[in-house]
């Protein structure tokens, strides 16, 4: 594994989102769905394949929330021009689970990754309302 440099990491823009469509990808080689994703206002929708067939039924994505990477330059998948990565993790027999947050986080740009660099696991309490397009906490990341 190639290891990185806390400035790269820094560069990434994890977001929490909202998948609010899904539809089959005809024209994919792999098996794949076409997500649409609010991110919020900041952000806004995007469109992203995922190869997540085998462990998703297509009914069941809309309404999931979902972290994305959304400051990726867009990528051309076939007739689709992908907007940003949803992340997921493959299991022992290479088919890929989403990366879900327990919830939504209250959105707080400034926050980032300052809750990473000083050991705070998690994202702190702020009053207002809870949407997508706040930043990600990840479970186990520190």
């Amino acid at each position: 594994m190639e290891k990185i440099q806390w400035q790269d990491f820094e560069k990434v823009e994890l977001r929490v989102g909202k998948i609010i469509s899904a539809e089959i990808f005809k024209e994919a080689r792999k098996p794949a769905f076409i997500l649409k994703v609010d991110f919020g206002d900041e952000i806004g929708i995007r469109k992203s394949s995922a190869q997540i067939t085998e462990l998703y039924d297509i009914d069941d994505l809309p309404g999931r929330l979902v972290v994305g990477v959304v400051n990726f330059p867009k990528k051309q998948i076939g007739p689709l021009m992908s907007e940003c990565l949803i992340t997921g993790f493959h299991d022992k027999d290479g088919r890929v689970a989403l990366c879900i947050p327990d919830g939504e986080v209250p959105g707080e740009p400034e926050w980032s990754v300052a809750c990473y660099r000083w050991g705070i696991r998690g994202s702190r309490d702020v009053p207002g309302q809870q949407r997508p397009g706040a930043l990600c906490d990840l479970p186990g990341w520190y």
